[in-house]
């Protein structure tokens, strides 16, 4: 039966890495109402702050409301970033 402290250390390597359902993480079945909670809770959060990041640059663009405009810009100048990033293969 996993203890408190395996279920906080759970939830902190799926924040780490989101990429499973965390409510189905075997061995820890008994705990899935809690854990689907905390992950649903998360995804919200999450999604909030983007939402409002995104909303924050529509303004700085001059284009207060334009979402989508904000979410073409942040993409492009992450793969700028990307790209200028040195590869690690020489």
């Amino acid at each position: 039966m996993p203890t408190i402290e395996d279920i906080e250390a759970l939830k902190g390597k799926w924040i780490s890495d989101p990429c499973w359902a965390l409510e189905e993480t075997e061995g820890f079945e008994e705990h899935r109402t809690e854990l689907c909670s905390f992950r649903m809770e998360t995804e919200k959060r999450w999604q909030l702050e983007h939402q409002t990041r995104l909303a924050k640059k529509a303004e700085e663009l001059g284009a207060p409301g334009n979402t989508r405009l904000a979410e073409y810009i942040d993409r492009l100048e992450q793969r700028i970033v990307k790209l200028e990033r040195p590869s690690s293969g020489a």
